[in-house]
C-alpha cells in the first residue's frame, strides 16, 4: 500500500466523519465494510450509501440476524438446518454438560467459556444478559466457516475452510470439498 490510514473504531464518535472524509478525499465509489463493528453501526442508523459512495452490505435484516448468535441460530434452525442447542444463558440453565458459554452478540470466537458441569456454571447476572449456553461441538479440530457468494451470472459459490483457532482468530484454514456441507 502507498498509504495507511488509521481510522477510529465504528463505536466512536469520530468514525462516520473520519469516513466520510476518506470517501470525499480519495473520491471512493464503493465501500465494503467488512468488521461486524462498522456493518451493525452502519446498518442501525441507516447509512447505506453516501453523498458519492454506495455501501456493499447485505440487507438490514440479514444483518440484525446474523450479528446475533441466538437469533442465528433460530433463524437455521426454523429453516430446517441442524444447529447446536442454543438457549439464551440469563433465562435458562445449560442443556448438557460440557457446554459453551459466549457473548451473544460478540465478534469471532472471543471471551468463550468452557463450562464442565452445573457447579461451574455459577456467573453474575451481567455476565449472563446478552450472553447464550451453546452445545460444545467435537471434536475440536472440527471448526468450520464458509463464504457464500451469489452473482446473477454464476449463482451460488461457496468456500468451506476448516480452520484453526487462536485467541478466537483463524490462525490457519484447509479449503475442503465436502458435498453434505455443500448442500
Amino acid at each position: 500500500y502507498n498509504e495507511t490510514i488509521i481510522m477510529p473504531r465504528a463505536n466512536e464518535t469520530l468514525y462516520l466523519d473520519s469516513l466520510n472524509s476518506l470517501i470525499k478525499r480519495y473520491n471512493i465509489d464503493i465501500v465494503i465494510p467488512t468488521s461486524e463493528a462498522e456493518i451493525g453501526f452502519l446498518s442501525s442508523n441507516n447509512i447505506d450509501n453516501s453523498n458519492r459512495s454506495i455501501f456493499v452490505m447485505a440487507n438490514k435484516l440479514a444483518i440484525e440476524i446474523g450479528l446475533d448468535k441466538y437469533k442465528t441460530m433460530s433463524f437455521l434452525s426454523e429453516k430446517g438446518i441442524r444447529t447446536p442447542w442454543t438457549l439464551k444463558a440469563e433465562d435458562h440453565l445449560p442443556k448438557e454438560f460440557p457446554c459453551i458459554l459466549k457473548n451473544r452478540f460478540s465478534q469471532g470466537s472471543k471471551n468463550i467459556s468452557i463450562v464442565s458441569s452445573e457447579s461451574k456454571c455459577k456467573f453474575s447476572d451481567d455476565m449472563l444478559k446478552d450472553s447464550i449456553w451453546q452445545q460444545k461441538l467435537s471434536p475440536n479440530n472440527k471448526e468450520y466457516t464458509c463464504c457464500i457468494f451469489n452473482s446473477n451470472d454464476s449463482g451460488f459459490r461457496t468456500l468451506i475452510m476448516n480452520r484453526t483457532l487462536t485467541n478466537g482468530d483463524t490462525s490457519s484454514a484447509k479449503i475442503v470439498k465436502n458435498p453434505e456441507i455443500h448442500q
